[in-house]
């Protein structure tokens, strides 16, 4: 019996001693309970005055820009012109005038513009790689990913650069679509 209340005494002792620690240690490393924690406040705003006045040239209300998923697809720039595509299948070509150059129609895109020195590429929705020519917008061919591209095709001198959501980023010769190389990394679950 006297062992028993030794111990007991002695267990509480520790949880008492155990209490007292685990107060001194949230009370120490929190010093909100002592003061204001100012470095979280934002900086004041300071007045500024622009050194450049932007004047808008002309905007347009591109009706067909969002799809169901309200994704917004990038816009693709050369040096005089603006390409753009929606998620419903029309990529356009106007001027930095603002003029509609030329407008196509194809099926539903997954990806933006990808624009390079005399093509530009888009994909769809099924996986088509789809390459047209600037000019006129004529396509010159279709190659089929067999997967998905989230991201806008890039384009620099012969090649065409596309990655794929099953985790290859495939390079294609831009006169044929034939591919050049593919590297392939292990795509995280």
């Amino acid at each position: 019996m006297k062992h028993k209340l030794i111990f007991l005494l002695k267990k509480r002792k520790l949880k008492l001693i155990l209490l007292i620690l685990i107060m001194v240690n949230v009370i120490s490393c929190s010093s909100s309970f002592l003061k204001k924690d100012k470095s979280q406040e934002p900086s004041p705003l300071i007045d500024i005055s622009p050194k450049v006045k932007l004047t808008k040239l002309w905007s347009k209300n591109f009706k067909h820009g969002l799809g169901k998923l309200k994704n917004q697809l990038p816009l693709g720039f050369d040096e005089s012109n603006v390409y753009i595509a929606s998620d419903q299948g029309l990529v356009e070509k106007y001027n930095f005038k603002g003029k509609l150059i030329w407008s196509k129609k194809i099926n539903q895109l997954s990806t933006g513009v990808g624009v390079g020195e005399a093509n530009l590429a888009v994909v769809s929705k099924e996986g088509d790689l789809i390459l047209f020519e600037k000019i006129k917008g004529e396509e010159i061919w279709r190659e089929n990913l067999s997967a998905e591209v989230l991201v806008a095709p890039k384009i620099s001198k012969n090649i065409l650069v596309v990655q794929t959501y099953d985790g290859r980023l495939i390079g294609l010769d831009i006169l044929d679509g034939k591919q050049l190389w593919v590297h392939t990394v292990d795509v995280p679950v």
